[in-house]
């Protein structure tokens, strides 16, 4: 369990490191990201900015907790809070039809769907496995090691670059409905 405690560290401390970037840098990036939470659901007469400021300061948080063995438990918590609270917000943008931007990552312009939903479950899922992993004991042996942290990191990129790995099937037509050069469609 302690090699999926270490890969799941790294997945979410990445995830979570690559949110805080994607905010921050550009400085346009965070101004966008807080205009993007006014079209939010339960937003109106909130400051966007301080909710904004509030987001990153968490995301930040979980990934120093992340980077010590004696704050790891903390972090996997306080990510495991954020990403049930991304969910219920996306899940009432969804329902309620707004056409908010997903700027999970920064400057990416990508509307709120179901994907949101399901890469914060998967999100969750590796969260609460690390969790559990990080409160059993046992001991981990370097070459395990050496295989969860890139492990984890590799999972990381597959959840940052989610929508773009899903566009890549979702947006091509189906077989059958494909035009064949020289038959009609």
């Amino acid at each position: 369990m302690a090699y999926v405690a270490i890969a799941g560290r790294c997945l979410i401390g990445v995830v979570f490191l690559w949110a805080v970037v994607g905010k921050l840098h550009p400085r346009s990036a965070f101004h966008s990201f807080a205009a993007s939470i006014q079209e939010l659901p339960g937003m109106s007469g909130r400051n966007p900015r301080a909710v904004a400021g509030l987001v990153v300061t968490t995301e930040a948080a979980v990934t120093l907790l992340l980077m010590s063995g004696t704050t790891a438990l903390a972090g996997l918590g306080l990510a495991w809070v954020l990403l049930a609270a991304f969910v219920v917000v996306i899940a009432a943008a969804l329902r309620r039809g707004a056409a908010a931007p997903c700027r999970c990552f920064g400057t990416a312009v990508v509307p709120l769907s179901r994907r949101h939903l399901i890469r914060n479950g998967l999100l969750i899922v590796v969260t609460s496995a690390a969790a559990v992993g990080a409160a059993g004991s046992g001991s981990a042996l370097p070459a395990g090691i050496l295989v969860a942290i890139p492990a984890g990191v590799l999972g990381a990129f597959v959840l940052v670059f989610f929508d773009d790995i899903v566009g890549l099937f979702a947006d091509q037509p189906s077989r059958r409905s494909a035009v064949t050069p020289g038959r009609p469609g």
